[in-house]
């Protein structure tokens, strides 16, 4: 992800490398849908950061069941930036998989299934606003078990006046059981904190 902020708009670009069953369900819906409805496929299958992410382009060079899929988006999120007392907080997290995750353990009593194992990586640049500087970032945060896990990671490129922001997270399991629940109950609550994270550009005095 390639993002800029304009205004209390975060404006971006994505490219997008989806193999394995991800890849094959995106690209068979994307074999039914029209071309011309490509984008507001793209906005409802890919949203991200808020209810307003909208895509504004997409390209895809071939669609084919036996290879993986490279979709590459322009997009915007209207109202997303922040601006109090002059400075910018950005929430890096677009996507915030397994947020409200949490297992009820009072009522699931079986396992916890999901439809395959994957794995969910990306990393974000976003370009500090001329006549702001970087005021805060937040740590790196993680968790690890054997069958799930997470970490994400914020460095600042002063060459290129940017943050860039690393996440991964993995499921690797179809099922977890209920002696696990505890764990990814804590993982999905390390999660809501690092989901929670802002960075911080202040405006800089003349």
């Amino acid at each position: 992800l390639w993002l800029t902020i304009n205004a209390d708009t975060l404006k971006g670009t994505s490219h997008q490398h989806l193999c394995g069953y991800p890849g094959l369900e995106t690209g068979a819906s994307l074999l039914i849908t029209p071309r011309n409805k490509w984008k507001e496929y793209a906005t409802n299958h890919f949203s991200r950061g808020s209810n307003k992410f909208k895509v504004e382009s997409v390209h895809i060079d071939t669609i084919d069941r036996d290879r993986e899929l490279f979709v590459n988006t322009t997009f915007s999120i209207p109202n997303y930036v922040k601006n109090a007392g002059g400075n910018y907080y950005v929430n890096m997290n677009l996507d915030r998989s397994y947020q409200n995750d949490k297992v009820d353990t009072s009522k699931q009593k079986f396992d916890k299934s999901f439809d395959y194992k994957h794995v969910i990586k990306y990393c974000s640049n976003l370009n500090i606003p001329e006549g702001y500087k970087l005021g805060k970032m937040p740590a790196g945060s993680g968790f690890n078990d054997s069958q799930f896990g997470f970490k994400s990671a914020y460095t600042f490129d002063p060459l290129a006046n940017k943050i860039v922001y690393s996440f991964n997270l993995y499921v690797d399991a179809i099922a977890i059981k209920p002696e696990q629940f505890a764990s990814w109950n804590e993982m999905v609550k390390k999660l809501a904190e690092t989901y929670s994270q802002v960075v911080v550009f202040e405006k800089i005095s003349k």
